[in-house]
């Protein structure tokens, strides 16, 4: 056996360990040892067939169309399948709940006071004026040509009137005792039905936002969704 041969062979052998490490640093065993399978597969039979053609052993034509296609499968598969952790904020809308303040109307009785007016009777003192004749002694000269006066005494010498006897109307005034009616008021309270406002405190649900920083498993070249998920984001 060749030193091509051996190196071929141990390549192969030794190739598994190496390529798993190489997935390890590109971060691909870890989301899809399929693929790494397959690409191993692929590599120890394209470096068989290298093998085995330098040792002059044909290849059947029928397999090379499964190679070509196993190749493309592979490439395909290693560039769209590998994935990476994308991290982005969105708003998410939640419900919470708030107090606030309204004015209730309430009915409520209240009492009040008010003048009530009456008719009564009550008594009074009145003056009411009367005539009466009163009798009186005129001294003047020709007192008997007054009204009501007669001559009851005359001059010694002369003849005439010195002295009379008169009456006369005079008007007097007496205290009458009289009942009038009257009006008054009285309190009297009263009762009606107002309406007041009250402050009550209530609760309700109000629709808010808040920035929550969300992961998803994007493509590691192209960054669009990944079709497979190999990590469990929650």
């Amino acid at each position: 056996m060749s030193n091509e041969d051996t190196s071929g062979e141990k390549l192969i052998v030794t190739l598994p360990s190496q390529l798993n490490s190489w997935g390890n640093v590109l971060g691909m065993t870890g989301n899809c040892p399929l693929l790494t399978k397959n690409f191993l597969f692929l590599l120890s039979l394209f470096l068989l067939m290298k093998n085995k053609h330098k040792k002059g052993i044909k290849i059947s034509p029928l397999l090379v169309p499964w190679i070509v296609f196993g190749v493309l499968m592979t490439l395909t598969a290693v560039t769209a399948l590998p994935t990476k952790i994308m991290s982005y904020e969105v708003s998410v809308p939640y419900i919470d709940k708030e107090n606030y303040t309204i004015e209730v109307p309430f009915e409520t009785v209240e009492p009040y006071t008010v003048q009530i007016p009456y008719e009564t009777k009550e008594q009074y003192v009145e003056s009411v004026p009367y005539t009466e004749e009163e009798s009186y002694v005129a001294t003047e000269n020709y007192c008997d040509n007054n009204p009501g006066c007669s001559c009851t005494s005359t001059h010694w010498f002369w003849g005439y009137c010195v002295s009379c006897d008169c009456r006369r109307t005079v008007t007097e005034y007496k205290e009458v005792i009289k009942d009038r009616t009257v009006t008054k008021y009285r309190e009297e309270t009263q009762y009606r039905t107002i309406t007041k406002t009250r402050a009550e405190t209530r609760e309700r649900e109000v629709r808010k936002e808040k920035n929550e920083t969300i992961q998803k498993e994007v493509n590691w070249i192209f960054g669009f969704d990944a079709p497979i998920k190999f990590r469990n984001l929650g």
